[in-house]
């Protein structure tokens, strides 16, 4: 199995290439939207996911491809931290990829977005566009590649073996949920049809791949 990393440096084919057992037939609708749904109200604010990201993808020291934001509710005297997972959602229609100067942002028959970083310039102007147009502030510049754009890509690499991704996976709340869409079954086919799952940026009309159920 390639790494993640590896599938990065040799660019947009290699990450194509190695997801051709879950693309369609040409012609053919793909069989597979990969999707992930994250419930807040098993968010324990643990960051697990968040050090299983980074662990997994070889993030460079101090960033992050995955986040647990925190902040205080209060109703009356009642008092609590809540806790938001957050990352790059996949959007049906992402604004990186129509801003990007160098057409190295794709998406996939899968609805996962991908980064060409044979295409990618890492330029501070190109990260900016980029980084500037995505609503959810998920794209990160890592020093280590002359600041090429990443962010996640729901595991590539894992999902080439049939895993799940590494935040999945981890989190012990099972606060992420995730699957197929286009054939799902189980925990993952019930929350498809909670009546509150809803895009982090619905209030935009932002249509993406992660959803949330809000807090109760």
């Amino acid at each position: 199995m390639q790494s993640r990393r590896n599938l990065l440096k040799q660019g947009i084919m290699a990450v194509t290439a190695a997801m051709l057992p879950i693309k369609a037939m040409a012609g053919q609708e793909s069989t597979v939207r990969y999707q992930m749904i994250v419930d807040q109200n098993r968010c324990m604010g643990c960051q697990t996911c968040v050090l299983a990201c980074k662990a997994q993808n070889d993030i460079a020291p101090s960033q992050f491809l995955t986040r647990v934001l925190i902040r205080e509710e209060k109703k009356g005297a009642v008092a609590r931290q809540v806790f938001k997972p957050v990352g790059c959602n996949q959007c049906e229609s992402p604004r990186c990829l129509t801003a990007c100067p160098y057409k190295a942002i794709s998406k996939l028959d899968n609805g996962i977005v991908v980064t060409d970083w044979t295409l990618c310039r890492g330029v501070k102007a190109c990260n900016n566009a980029c980084g500037n147009a995505c609503p959810f502030h998920a794209r990160i510049a890592d020093p280590r590649f002359a600041g090429k754009s990443d962010k996640c890509d729901y595991c590539a690499d894992r999902l080439e073996t049939e895993l799940q991704p590494a935040c999945v996976e981890a989190c012990p709340a099972r606060a992420r949920i995730f699957g197929n869409s286009r054939q799902a079954n189980g925990e993952f086919a019930k929350y498809l049809q909670h009546p509150a799952l809803s895009s982090s940026r619905a209030e935009q009309s932002i249509e993406t791949n992660t959803k949330y159920i809000p807090l109760r």
